[in-house]
This record gives structure tokens, sequence and C-alpha cells, in this order.
């Protein structure tokens, strides 16, 4: 019996390691720390100013990012220097270059403005929907503020 009982423990402890050589490799290790870098780049913007948002009446005093949904991509706006910057991106190159932004690019706080495009082709109303689902989900992974605002 004790033979018996050795083999069983000692293909269990072989067992084991391998498991956990294989769930420590240094790959793993290294996509938990990008994981907590992404995580970390768009926590460490202050929460939103509420008491500042709340004045803005304009879009050219908006000076955080607005983001516009299309039926198959999205716009990032800024302001910079009273000129305005768009650039057309799908949601995971928005999540990056809203990962990307520097601390002066968010001065009302980790705050977005979304506002759906209100020009629409015959069947967009389902597909800019489905849309700003993705995007709003987006954001609250990231715990950014969602400001919505009218369509044009």
């Amino acid at each position: 019996m004790t033979p018996i009982r050795r083999s069983i423990m000692m293909g269990c402890l072989v067992v084991f390691s391998i498991c956990s050589t294989h769930v420590l490799t240094p790959g793993t290790a290294q996509n938990q720390k990008t994981s907590k870098k992404d995580i970390s780049t768009l926590e460490r913007i202050p929460d939103p100013k509420v008491e500042e948002i709340r004045c803005i009446w304009t879009a050219e005093d908006w000076s955080n990012p607005i983001v516009v949904v299309n039926s198959d991509s999205f716009y990032l706006i800024m302001f910079v220097d009273g000129e305005r910057v768009q650039e057309e991106l799908n949601l995971a190159d928005l999540e990056n270059r809203l990962k990307e932004l520097k601390l002066d690019r968010w001065p009302l706080g980790r705050v977005v403005a979304i506002q759906e495009n209100g020009l629409r082709s015959p069947g967009d109303n389902e597909k800019i929907c489905e849309k700003s689902k993705e995007v709003k989900h987006m954001l609250e992974l990231h715990k950014v503020m969602i400001e919505l605002w009218p369509s044009g």
C-alpha cells in the first residue's frame, strides 16, 4: 500500500509542478503587467470636475475628448489651440488613443463627451445604437464618466 501512495503522491507533485510552471511563465507575468499598465493609464486622470462640466454650453468650451458615434466608426474630436482636430477610428484604436493622451488633454478630469451622428442613412439607427453601446461599455470599464450630448 505504501509504494502505491508514494507513486500517487509523486504523480500529483509532478502534475502540480508542471501546471504551476505553465501558469507562471514570463509571458503571463508580462501580460499581467501590461494589463495593469493599461488600467492605470486612465486611472491616473483625476475625477471629473462636475461643477465645471455643468457650466459648459458649447463644444468649443469643452476641453476634454469628444467621441462622435457613426454607424461603422467613431470620430475622436479635440480642440487644440482653438482648432478642431478630428480622427476617425475603430473602437480598439479609440481606446488606445484615449489611453495615450497626456494628462493635460483631460482638464475636466476623467470624462468624455459622446454624441451620436445626427446625419443618417436608412438602416443607420440600429448600427449607431449598437456602436454607442460599445463605446459606453468600453469607457465604463475604464471608469470614465460619460457626458451625453444630443446629436446635431
